[in-house]
């Protein structure tokens, strides 16, 4: 049975350059340098819940192994509102949705990437475009550095 540990992964760098981490709940595996994500992160880029991880160094390095077929999905109110995600959560919900983190700002979901990207940035826009103050962005769909697609949906959209 697989034990949950914490891993620190690399989030990415403060304006001083000094590296943020956050730290991700995970499954351990039969390898010591490679977890599987129990829910998908808040900040770190690139990776979901489901995902086999594989941690290069002390520093929170890491790269993906293996993708769990989940989206990341970061939905933010840029000020403070009294429940503003709760219909929000609950029409995730209905899309197969997992509500993975929450903040007084700030919603993390997972949904699996055969629910469609249609389905899902209808689901999504709709409160943005009704209330100016929420954001959303996928956590896990473009690259970082160069704001291109990564396309691994593509293997696991295939699969099914």
């Amino acid at each position: 049975m697989a034990e949950m540990h914490i891993v620190e992964v690399l989030a990415g760098y403060r304006p001083d350059g000094q590296p943020v981490i956050e730290r991700l709940e995970a499954y351990d595996t039969e390898n010591p340098s490679q977890f599987r994500l129990i829910k998908s992160p808040a900040f770190a880029p690139s990776i979901a819940k489901d995902d086999l991880i594989k941690l290069a160094d002390e520093a929170g390095q890491y790269s993906v192994i293996e993708h769990g077929g989940n989206l990341a999905i970061r939905i933010i109110c840029k000020v403070d509102e009294q429940n503003w995600g709760e219909t929000l959560k609950g029409e995730l919900e209905k899309i197969g949705a997992s509500i993975d983190r929450e903040t007084p700002r700030m919603i993390v979901a997972s949904v699996h990437v055969t629910v469609g990207f249609t389905l899902i940035e209808q689901t999504l826009d709709k409160y943005a475009t009704s209330n100016s103050n929420i954001i959303w962005q996928y956590g896990n769909v473009y690259d970082p550095e160069t704001g291109n697609p990564l396309n691994w949906w593509q293997d696991v959209q295939s699969e099914t």
